[in-house]
């Protein structure tokens, strides 16, 4: 009997499936024999390109399942299970977990949430610490001061600005000590300061251990930047007893303040100084930590010496900036 049309189509179309098969590793330059079964081409009917990842999973299946898909002398004879494996891995596309995205996440919260930052200054008066401040964060911090500048008090004052910069906002918190190391006798001058300090740790531990929790913003203090005269000698007693009492509880970040009195060489030995004091007495400053890309030789050492200026002056060559104005020049305030 002679086969039907219908019939020679659908076994013209197996034996193209078989021998694109075959051709897919002849190209791969293996020297292989594929035979299949009859499961593998009942499996395979109506397909008129075939699919390669499906041909080498079914190819896998026959070299696996014995008696399932074909006997242990059919299937694929010389192409090994770790190579077809291989083959399988390349095909399949990378899965998400999702841990990959956790930065973006705590990025997008912290931007949401914002910052709280709280610096305690400390500095006898006339050291520049109020336009200091001013001019590290570009605003006018303590407008709110009010006319009793004359009367020097050891009470603490907060001065609180929320400050927004490329879509984050900083809540920031200034605490000053006016009349800090005015008195004749300034032996006590730094039990406010202490006590202000162990204060917030106890609010904020008071908080945390309620039973039923309270959300508090987070008044404890980050940073001193202790301000120390540009006289030259080093550091005073009064500025070596506070700093013992207080580097445990705070990161210190000594600062001389007005230092465009010195001159470099006298601002070098006066730093040398400083750190030299620092180490006799077993004294924690905050270390900055070093950038890459920084080079090696650069000074970011503690103490620092800094220039403060609200003022926008204009130099010879018509450039503006901010800094002060000397007869014999002026002083940007943001060149190092």
């Amino acid at each position: 009997m002679s086969m039907s049309v219908t019939a020679r189509l659908e076994a013209l179309r197996k034996k193209s499936s078989i021998e694109h098969g075959r051709d897919y590793w002849v190209k791969r330059g293996e020297s292989v024999d594929i035979e299949f079964d009859a499961n593998f081409i009942e499996n395979h009917k109506g397909v008129g390109k075939p699919n390669l990842a499906k041909m080498n999973d079914k190819m896998l299946q026959c070299g696996d399942k014995s008696d399932e898909c074909c006997s242990s002398s059919q299937g694929i004879k010389s192409r090994s299970k770790e190579d077809l494996s291989d083959d399988l891995n390349s095909e399949i596309p990378d899965s998400l977990v999702g841990y990959s995205t956790l930065p973006s996440q705590v990025h997008r919260k912290a931007v949401r949430k914002g910052f709280e930052f709280v610096v305690l200054v400390v500095g006898e008066t006339g050291l520049g610490k109020s336009t200091f401040i001013n001019s590290l964060f570009m605003t006018d911090i303590y407008s709110d001061k009010g006319g009793n500048t004359s009367d020097q008090t050891k009470d603490i004052g907060t001065h609180s600005v929320v400050l927004r910069e490329g879509g984050v906002k900083l809540s920031l918190t200034i605490v000053d000590t006016p009349g800090y190391g005015d008195a004749l006798d300034n032996t006590e001058c730094s039990e406010p300061v202490v006590e202000y300090v162990e204060k917030q740790f106890d609010k904020f531990l008071e908080a945390e251990t309620r039973v039923k929790r309270v959300s508090l913003p987070d008044s404890r203090v980050h940073a001193c930047l202790y301000f120390i005269a540009p006289s030259g000698h080093g550091l005073k007693r009064i500025d070596v007893e506070f700093m013992k009492r207080i580097h445990d509880k705070v990161n210190i970040i000594p600062v001389i303040g007005k230092a465009d009195a010195c001159t470099k060489e006298e601002l070098d030995s006066f730093k040398q100084k400083i750190r030299n004091q620092l180490e006799e007495f077993e004294i924690s400053v905050y270390e900055f930590p070093r950038d890459e890309d920084e080079a090696e030789s650069s000074d970011i050492r503690a103490p620092f010496a800094i220039v403060g200026s609200n003022t926008v002056v204009e130099d010879s060559k018509g450039r503006r900036f901010r800094g002060r104005r000397y007869p014999w020049g002026c002083v940007n305030i943001e060149d190092q």
